[in-house]
């Protein structure tokens, strides 16, 4: 087993995580399809670093029938984003070395952080919302929010909802 600086072991069933993503995302992806087939009330979690997954969830949505979508975006400048996922680790790795919790936390590398920053200061999960937001897909939900929360202004969170195709602006 591979042991870290701290002398302790990487914990293998989250700080490996990245191994088996492609199954993960298979996994969640199938238990999403019953969900939305039984028509059941879901929350979507993901950063959308994807451009196309926007418009597949829509048109998923979509095609179950579902007439009410809230997408929500939570942005950070790039240096908050790579602390808040170091302290994440770093917290969750010392309750697995304490033994208060032995699944440990993901380890997500800089690298993949600072990509979702390379076109400026919002990173393009949010411009993939706002995508997802503004396309034809949307378009046939009788409402869909957007509701965009800007840590770096501390401003209140921005709102927008398309209701019956029509686009309303607000905070």
């Amino acid at each position: 087993m591979t042991t870290l600086a701290d002398a302790h072991p990487i914990a293998p069933r989250r700080e490996l995580a990245a191994l088996v993503h492609a199954e993960s995302t298979e996994v969640i992806d199938d238990v999403r399809e019953v969900c939305l087939q039984r028509r059941e009330n879901v929350v979507i979690e993901g950063t959308l670093q994807w451009g196309p997954l926007g418009d597949f969830l829509m048109a998923q949505l979509s095609e179950h029938d579902y007439t009410d979508v809230r997408i929500v975006d939570v942005e950070v400048p790039a240096s908050i984003a790579h602390e808040q996922a170091v302290r994440c680790w770093w917290e969750g790795r010392l309750r697995g070395i304490s033994g208060r919790d032995r699944m440990g936390v993901r380890f997500t590398p800089p690298a993949a952080i600072a990509r979702l920053y390379e076109k400026g200061s919002v990173s393009r999960c949010a411009a993939h919302a706002r995508a997802a937001f503004e396309s034809s897909l949307a378009a046939a939900i009788t409402q869909v929010t957007l509701i965009h929360i800007d840590r770096r202004l501390g401003a209140e969170p921005l709102v927008s909802r398309r209701v019956d195709g029509k686009l309303v602006e607000g905070r």
